[in-house]
């Protein structure tokens, strides 16, 4: 099986589980990056102008609402790249031992649009 398959059904778990993670790749860049927190809960917030002072990585709608928050998450795991992505996750999250203490987001609110 490729990294690439192997990171899909890494972070379909991590989905399962609840943990707060960010998936992405920037386009002029070839190589994913992966920030995930395990320690701590996820910030939701009402309006854009409650981000003044924040810090962490930032996760919006055009329009946040009630059922649509902006959300920030303080990653303490960083990875760049598919085998070091799936490198990060087997080790942490996945792995039998694993602390996680994070809070995951409040059911309903992840979703952006």
């Amino acid at each position: 099986m490729d990294t690439e398959t192997d990171i899909t059904k890494q972070l379909d778990l991590l989905m399962e589980r609840g943990v707060s993670f960010a998936f992405y790749r920037l386009p002029w860049k070839t190589d994913p990056e992966f920030r995930m927190q395990t320690k701590g809960t996820v910030k939701c917030l009402y309006d854009v102008r409650e981000l003044n002072g924040k810090t962490g990585f930032v996760i919006a709608s055009f329009k946040c609402s009630k059922e649509r928050p902006i959300l920030v998450i303080k990653p303490n795991i960083k990875a760049v790249g598919w085998e070091k992505i799936a490198a990060k996750i087997a080790k942490t999250v996945l792995h039998k031992k694993a602390g996680f203490t994070g809070t995951p987001v409040p059911a309903g609110r992840a979703g952006i649009g």
